[in-house]
């Protein structure tokens, strides 16, 4: 897993670019650009994008390998589960064929 901060803060130490000038170039506020740098409370994927656009690099989604088999077996736990009656009645969802 990828160490966000510290991969934004290496860019802009080899770009020799401030804080301010990040904030400035991504039109991020410059204190969510300093909570972000200082690995404060996680941001909005769109705010990561803007930070990483500025110094010219992007997100994207990439598959990494095969699925893990836990995943698909932890949905068919739950899709098997049958939906009590009551609870549909209750939700106002009744049978209306």
């Amino acid at each position: 897993m990828i160490d966000w901060p510290k991969f934004v803060r290496e860019r802009m130490n080899d770009l020799k670019i401030s804080q301010r000038a990040l904030a400035t170039a991504s039109g991020v506020s410059r204190s969510t650009t300093r909570r972000f740098l200082c690995g404060g409370p996680h941001v909005k994927m769109e705010t990561l994008q803007q930070l990483l656009q500025a110094l010219g690099y992007d997100v994207s989604p990439v598959q990494t390998g095969k699925l893990s088999p836990d995943l698909f077996r932890e949905h068919r736990k739950a899709v098997k589960r049958p939906v009590r009656p009551k609870l549909i009645k209750a939700a106002g969802c009744g049978r209306r064929f």
